[in-house]
């Protein structure tokens, strides 16, 4: 696992077509002005502390994240290079938002990003999912490019691709944006 602070810092391969690109949207395509490690922190132990269930706490940390970003618009962490891995390889995204395309809509839409080949997996494992997306594509993957700001997603993907014996590089984003979660 490599960590990069740009998408430039991907390492170029040869075969184009056997490789899909797989991108995390919150924290490595996007961020919100203010929703920092510290927001995240302190909110998280707020609604734990107040309520009774994990799914009671997860869906009130959803509902506060959702009130903080409604009426701010999303930024790029990595324009340039997202344009830039976006006109050279096939990519897709894969978020670990519940069902929000609406809403993945409008920050493609604002950000000036295709919205095409996105996938929801909520509180699912991404490297399990990722293997179901793999299923699907029209043609055969035989090399996967996962770009993710979290690590238990970057270790999912790699020992799921291990499985499937699919050569796999893994880059843990850590975008130059101070205190970004």
């Amino acid at each position: 696992m490599n960590k990069i602070k740009s998408f430039f810092e991907v390492a170029e391969v040869e075969d184009k077509d056997g490789t899909l690109v797989v991108l995390d949207i919150d924290d490595t395509i996007l961020y919100y002005d203010g929703v920092t490690r510290q927001w995240w922190r302190d909110t998280s132990n707020e609604v734990f502390q107040s309520c009774y269930t994990f799914y009671s706490a997860a869906s009130e940390l959803n509902k506060r994240w959702e009130t903080e970003i409604a009426n701010k618009s999303p930024l790029h962490t990595d324009e340039e290079g997202l344009r830039n891995l976006l006109a050279t390889y096939r990519c897709i995204f894969l978020t670990a938002r519940a069902e929000m395309e609406v809403q993945t809509q409008k920050e493609f839409k604002h950000l000036g990003i295709p919205f095409k080949s996105v996938y929801f997996c909520g509180d699912e494992n991404k490297g399990t999912v990722l293997s179901e997306i793999l299923l699907q594509q029209e043609r055969e993957v035989e090399h996967v490019i996962f770009i993710d700001d979290k690590m238990h997603n970057c270790d999912n993907v790699e020992e799921a691709m291990k499985r499937k014996g699919i050569r796999c590089n893994i880059y843990l984003f850590e975008h130059n944006v101070a205190d970004i979660v």
